[in-house]
């Protein structure tokens, strides 16, 4: 997998610069990400920043390879019999997506658009500190989530949004992705990663 996200790398990095009319953007946002294990979910929340270049292909249609940092972040808090605790934990990842869009002229200065396609994930980072003492955890611990590799770190997402140019300016979109590897590196059962962003990017 590392080899395939190496190669989608590579392959973005080609197509830019590829046609004098393509569009640069660089925008960020909220997202809201979920781990699902098919009977309960966890969300974190948190901020993706970065940029993509639009780059068309025919009548509205066009590709847009991009680069996203995201970091996520979630509070917890319970009770196990007498016992109170409370975690924190932190979640970054690096996204490249390859949407294939395509942009409709409602109005002068006005376009709606429409987009879908892969969003190749890494995680570079998942952490998890507990304040108290769960199971293998000691007061005030970290555990780093891929340390013992039974958390996966690449993902492919599968997702698309719709989004809305002004004046060719600015761009707004709300999307949605969903990870189609199994997370779970475990027999314990399935964990899929999926996200809800909402962002807004600046045309060049």
């Amino acid at each position: 997998m590392k080899k395939i996200f190496a190669a989608v790398l590579t392959a973005s990095l080609m197509l830019i610069g590829t046609s004098a009319f393509a569009q640069f953007s660089a925008g960020a946002g909220f997202m809201n990400s979920s781990l699902n294990d098919g009977k309960e979910s966890s969300a974190l929340n948190g901020l993706f920043a970065g940029v993509s270049y639009n780059i068309p292909l025919a009548g509205g249609l066009g590709v847009a390879p991009g680069f996203y940092y995201s970091f996520l972040t979630k509070k917890d808090s319970g009770n196990l019999g007498t016992f109170t605790y409370a975690g924190d934990r932190t979640d970054m990842y690096l996204t490249v997506p390859v949407d294939l869009n395509y942009g409709i002229q409602i109005a002068d200065g006005f376009k709606a658009l429409l987009f879908a396609g892969p969003a190749f994930s890494y995680g570079l980072s998942s952490k998890t500190k507990v304040f108290g003492s769960i199971g293998d955890f000691s007061a005030g611990s970290t555990r780093d989530n891929y340390g013992n590799e039974d958390y996966g770190r690449i993902d492919v997402m599968l997702g698309g949004g719709v989004g809305v140019e002004l004046e060719d300016i600015v761009r707004f979109t709300v999307g949605y992705d969903y990870g189609m590897m199994d997370l779970d590196k475990t027999d314990a059962g399935t964990l899929h990663r999926s996200q809800l962003h909402v962002g807004v990017a600046f045309l060049f």
